[in-house]
């Protein structure tokens, strides 16, 4: 059991807390203990009142991805004098804890993975491709020195015309990971195996059910943007910050 202590407080002081309460109680009771509000809280940290209040009620839904989460969490602890990594290696077992175990509130999906290029992909390559043919047997009949320049101005005079997609709304259920810049991207399953792995080109969005629990890694975590429920959370790490083994949830 963790026991939280004022930073301004001996240890003859310190609130002895439930031995049977998870990790986000005992925050909560060290919290009240120090007579800080949420509010008081959050402003110091510089962390949503909202998600504070998720994290000591375990309500991972209101959270964002673990990634996230867990630097929330090591903030938080610090800040109430916990042993920072225990308490983080808490929250992830205790936070996995099912709720309600053998009950449903909502009919069982089946698992959804897509990955949807830009809208007008499909026309483009093959756009692309009628062209690099015609450049091709253009090559064949004229001189040498004139086929080079004809093939080089192939893709800069073509309007592609793609249409971004739109990450799902109004499902909390779905989360989405869309590449604002080309980035090579690996998901994997929650027993490793790999879903893709490949560039992901601007726009190409892939989306999956958080009970899916997939992860994924990136060679540049800056040119991701994270959704949930349709709603941006933001870049999933700063530009040119390659990532390893983000839950995606």
């Amino acid at each position: 059991m963790l026991q939280a202590v004022s930073a301004n407080a001996s240890m003859s002081d310190a609130s002895v807390l439930i031995a049977d309460a998870h990790i986000g109680a005992e925050l909560r009771s060290a919290r009240e203990a120090m007579g800080q509000s949420l509010s008081q809280v959050s402003k110091t940290l510089h962390i949503s009142e909202n998600y504070l209040r998720a994290i000591e009620e375990l309500d991972k839904e209101a959270l964002p991805s673990l990634g996230y989460v867990l630097g929330f969490m090591r903030s938080y602890a610090k800040y109430l004098g916990f042993d920072v990594s225990a308490a983080v290696e808490r929250y992830k077992v205790e936070s996995e804890i099912p709720r309600d175990l053998g009950m449903r509130a909502a009919p069982h999906f089946v698992a959804r993975r897509e990955i949807r290029l830009p809208r007008g992909s499909v026309a483009a390559f093959m756009t692309l491709a009628a062209c690099a043919v015609l450049a091709g047997w253009y090559g064949m009949n004229s001189q040498a020195e004139a086929a080079a320049p004809a093939a080089a101005q192939v893709s800069s005079d073509i309007d592609l015309g793609l249409a971004m997609p739109v990450p799902t709304k109004g499902d909390p259920s779905i989360v989405s990971l869309r590449a604002s810049a080309a980035t090579w991207v690996r998901i994997s399953d929650d027993k490793g195996n790999v879903i893709t792995s490949r560039i992901f080109v601007p726009g190409e969005l892939f989306e999956a059910r958080i009970e899916d629990n997939y992860s994924f890694s990136a060679r540049d975590g800056g040119a991701l943007e994270l959704y949930r429920a349709g709603e941006l959370i933001g870049p999933v790490a700063v530009k040119g910050e390659a990532i390893q083994g983000v839950s995606l949830r």
